[in-house]
């Protein structure tokens, strides 16, 4: 007995190679897609948004400090924290623009806002002509120890850290609250 083979059986004109994708499969991988972008990008940007926030800050007030010592003058950055904001200006008051924006105050980006500050009781960091940190306009009550100020966005906070003997700023991601 002899046996046919697979070819043989089938019609030659029903044996198609297959050169692509179907339509049906394009249209399932572009929703999916869709689906994961929806969840994804939100969460994205929100961190990428209080990363820059903090960031910004911090080199606001390295410039706040870097001003004071190549002025030999007293600079001050002033945090409004209902508004969400914060200003550099010298310690009676005038206003110095940002560098960047020209703008005489810097606003957090949307959904950023200030979370706790510690060792800051007037909301304000100055800086006198050696660069030493200051905790008043007046220049009377150095920094004594490390000062934070918390940026947060949804379900991440950043960190900015005043040390108080060199004014040296830092800053880190402290922590991510799951909310899910």
């Amino acid at each position: 007995m002899r046996v046919k083979s697979f070819t043989s059986i089938i019609k030659p004109s029903l044996i198609c190679k297959r050169q692509g994708f179907t339509l049906i499969e394009l249209v399932l991988v572009l929703v999916l897609a869709g689906i994961i972008a929806t969840f994804a990008i939100p969460r994205w940007d929100m961190s990428i948004n209080a990363s820059a926030d903090a960031q910004r800050l911090a080199s606001q007030i390295q410039y706040t400090q870097m001003l004071a010592m190549t002025h030999a003058q007293d600079f001050m950055l002033n945090l409004s924290t209902s508004a969400g904001t914060y200003n550099i200006s010298t310690t009676t008051g005038t206003a110095v623009p940002d560098p960047i924006t020209g703008s005489n105050s810097t606003a957090l980006g949307s959904n950023t806002a200030f979370g706790t500050i510690t060792n800051l009781p007037n909301n304000l960091i100055a800086f006198d002509g050696l660069g030493i940190p200051y905790i008043d306009s007046a220049l009377s009550t150095p920094l004594a120890s490390i000062a934070t100020i918390a940026i947060s966005q949804g379900n991440k906070t950043y960190t900015v850290q005043i040390n108080p003997t060199t004014g040296w700023v830092s800053f880190s991601q402290t922590s991510i609250h799951n909310d899910d």
